[in-house]
């Protein structure tokens, strides 16, 4: 994949499959569970916007970062942000409580999602075409280690911090062994993987596979995919409830946006929005979710699946991470270069 077609794809998801699928080259087949189609008993849910800020959620603050944001991640102690900017090949750090940068950390590559180790001592930043992971040390703000991939696109780590899940363009994803800063193993999943995701208890790990409209579920005990999920047109990104039981999965070709069900891994519920682009983020108490939406943030109540809120930002939202305590949401805004920073 070229680097222009990579940013299209994290900043419109939706606009450049022709040339997305030229622009991958086909990795070899190797064996997998059989797919599982979706259900054709899954409701499709119609849902519009509630009125705006029903939920209480209010823009406190816009910050300036560097070039094309399409990443973004909070501290586990939530004193922190930290956010890639694609075109400045750099990461911008944010103090929450004065929601200024202080600092800039240049990074190899082509940064893209953003992870943070579960101590908070660390920051995983895929640096795309590349093939090179950033490893920021969050105390000093500088880069402390780099670790060498095919490509690396988006990231999970996981709960004990021992293992981190990277997707690359060759239909593989890549785990590194963070303490030895080297990769344990590779395991093939499908065309133009995505979004990562991983269970809170790290047993499994979904991901988003663009390129053939599936989702690979990896179980971290074996590494192996042991079920293949198919989607709609376009699976883009993917987020995991803090209790474990659903993955949701957005479809940046068809606007609408899959409910997995983890127990059968089975999709369950199919919800229409009217717009999205697809990055996700579930709030810490799994009561709503955030789908960066162009100009706007929707929020889904997950109890419903409905629409109850649409809150103007920046301009291109692409990235939402919540604060630990749930109060504050975080959205790198691709079109203008900055976050926008809202609170209830």
């Amino acid at each position: 994949m070229t680097r222009k077609s990579r940013l299209v794809l994290w900043t419109c998801g939706a606009c450049l499959v022709p040339l997305l699928l030229s622009a991958c080259t086909g990795g070899a087949s190797t064996d997998q569970p059989a797919t599982v189609p979706p259900s054709n008993s899954s409701p499709v849910v119609e849902v519009t916007a509630g009125s705006e800020t029903t939920e209480g959620w209010s823009v406190v603050a816009t910050v300036s970062v560097g070039a094309t944001p399409v990443g973004v991640a909070v501290t586990p102690d939530g004193s922190r942000a930290y956010v890639a900017n694609y075109d400045g090949g750099t990461v911008s750090v944010i103090d929450t409580a004065s929601n200024t940068v202080v600092g800039t950390v240049a990074v190899v590559g082509d940064p893209g999602p953003v992870a943070i180790s579960p101590n908070g001592e660390l920051a995983y930043v895929p640096g795309g075409g590349g093939g090179t992971v950033s490893v920021i040390d969050t105390e000093s703000n500088t880069v402390s280690g780099t670790i060498a991939l095919g490509g690396a696109f988006a990231i999970a780590v996981s709960p004990d911090g021992r293992y981190a899940y990277v997707s690359d363009d060759d239909e593989t994803v890549n785990v590194i062994d963070t303490l030895s800063r080297a990769v344990a193993g590779t395991i093939a999943v499908g065309k133009m993987p995505h979004g990562v995701a991983m269970t809170p208890d790290g047993r499994y790990v979904y991901v988003a596979n663009y390129g053939d409209n599936t989702v690979s579920v990896i179980d971290t005990g074996s590494n192996m995919v042991v079920r293949t999920i198919a989607t709609e047109k376009g699976p883009f990104d993917v987020a995991v409830t803090p209790d474990g039981r659903h993955v949701y999965v957005s479809h940046a070709d068809e606007w609408t946006m899959g409910i997995i069900d983890v127990t059968t891994n089975t999709v369950t519920r199919t919800v229409s929005l009217d717009r999205t682009q697809g990055r996700l983020a579930v709030s810490p108490n799994g009561t709503q979710l955030f789908v960066a939406d162009y100009q706007v943030v929707k929020v889904i109540d997950t109890a419903t699946d409905a629409i109850v809120d649409s809150i103007e930002v920046g301009n291109r939202p692409i990235a939402v991470a919540f604060a630990p305590d749930g109060r504050s949401a975080y959205v790198a805004n691709t079109g203008d270069g900055t976050v926008t920073v809202l609170a209830r």
